[in-house]
């Protein structure tokens, strides 16, 4: 290779904005000088929606995941609710009582299921109907459990929380 031949690298940054996606490429060369150039793409909003959607149910399943974790395992710390749920809130404060109670009765929930139904609403809260089945233990005796539940989910700074279960 020429030994005078420039080495470029390409390093390229995504950020997301409202409305699309904003690409900074930073160039440098074997001379440590750097260029910039942003490019903005614009986003479909349906895209954007799905996108939004994926991660509300994930908000939702992740919750329903430390649910169970946390009622099968005493030992674990009401903390990781913190991720979906904000603490010092009155759904919060439910949920512990409610896994408290679980615990105290020594309940199991295996083979878990969270079936999406729809998910409702827009960039400020959105309202998410489920069916959800597991299989719960107490004292020896096992039933499988459907539930229609009903979360509604808040999204606000890229921060998404659950605020209500109905």
């Amino acid at each position: 290779m020429n030994k005078k031949a420039k080495i470029i690298v390409i390093i390229v940054s995504v950020i997301f904005i409202i409305g699309g996606v904003l690409f900074t490429i930073k160039i440098v060369n074997n001379t440590n000088k750097q260029t910039s150039e942003e490019v903005e793409i614009q986003v479909d909003p349906k895209a954007r929606e799905k996108s939004d959607n994926a991660l509300i149910e994930d908000t939702v399943r992740n919750f329903r995941g430390i649910y169970v974790s946390l009622v099968n395992d005493k030992e674990l710390d009401f903390s990781f609710l913190n991720n979906v749920i904000t603490k010092d809130s009155e759904i919060y404060k439910k949920v512990v009582g409610d896994i408290e109670a679980k615990r105290s009765l020594d309940t199991k929930i295996e083979d878990q299921n969270v079936d999406i139904k729809e998910i409702n609403g827009s960039t400020e809260g959105y309202e998410v109907v489920t069916t959800i089945t597991y299989t719960e233990t107490t004292k020896g005796n096992s039933e499988v459990v459907k539930l229609e539940q009903t979360f509604k989910v808040s999204v606000q700074d890229n921060n998404i929380k659950i605020t209500e279960i109905d």
